[in-house]
């Protein structure tokens, strides 16, 4: 039995030696994990943070374009106001160049009525000068 101890003692010993050598492998492995867990962790805050500031990116891009769509249909609104306003401007436009052109013609038939008149007056006065020697030669 007692040369039983030293063997078992020298077994006792090497699987000492193998469990410290497994003990220091794990450490090895759970140190080496745990920066992998720290690797994992920072990229997968640097993704979460890309994500986050990607959503908010187009969340604006979204509120931008829901205020251009705000823009554009008041746009659209003041256009439409616009056009109604221009025909109707248009509208009376023509009707003015009609009532011009139309005052045009009555003076013009004013005007050309007057000198017939003018041409009138000016042959009764003639012929009035005419009449007047007449009656002043018969009268003598």
């Amino acid at each position: 039995e007692q040369q039983a101890l030293p063997i078992q003692l020298r077994r006792l010993m090497d699987d000492h030696q193998q469990l410290m050598a497994d003990v220091t492998l794990l450490r090895q492995q759970e140190s080496k994990l745990k920066a992998d867990q720290e690797a994992l962790s920072t990229q997968h805050h640097i993704a979460q943070s890309k994500y986050q500031a990607e959503i908010r990116h187009r969340i604006d891009a979204e509120l931008r374009f829901q205020e251009k769509a705000v823009w554009e249909e008041a746009l659209k609104d003041d256009l439409d106001n616009e056009r109604r306003k221009a025909m109707h401007t248009a509208e009376n436009f023509a009707a003015l160049v009609s009532e011009r052109d139309a005052l045009q013609r009555e003076a013009e038939e004013a005007t050309s009525r007057n000198r017939e008149l003018e041409t009138q007056i000016s042959e009764y006065r003639l012929n009035s000068v005419e009449w007047a020697q007449q009656k002043t030669k018969y009268e003598k």
